[in-house]
């Protein structure tokens, strides 16, 4: 078998691959940290020589953008039907809160767009 990896870069993407003939489970699970390595390995190489902003799957950095989307998305799931339903409009505090979120829904879009990916083969 082989594995795979790819980054977005500027001009293309860094790959790098590695094969291995593991007949074991043990061997099996040796290769695929080998190839976890050589994907975290080729995503650092692809940010540190092409200088491009890519998010590093499973990264601190993706966790927690993550999470503050998944918060914000709950906050208009609930926000959206009151207000259609109840509000009056005005621009207040809470009206401000509503672009911010609107704003972080755009970035999101953008984000998602750099991050890295991991393939397997």
């Amino acid at each position: 078998g082989s594995c795979r990896f790819s980054a977005p870069i500027i001009g293309g993407a860094a790959t790098i691959a590695a094969d291995s003939s593991a007949t074991t489970p043990r061997a099996t699970l040796q290769y695929a940290e080998e190839c976890y390595s050589l994907h975290e390995q080729s995503l650092r190489e692809a940010i540190k020589t092409h200088h491009t902003f890519v998010v590093i799957p499973d990264s601190a950095l993706e966790r927690n953008w993550d999470l503050a989307v998944a918060i914000i998305s709950i906050y208009s799931l609930i926000k959206i039907p009151y207000d259609l339903a109840f509000a009056t409009p005005r621009v207040d505090i809470v009206f401000a809160i509503n672009v911010l979120c609107d704003l972080v829904f755009i970035m999101d879009i953008v984000f998602n767009f750099r991050r890295g990916y991991k393939t397997w083969y």
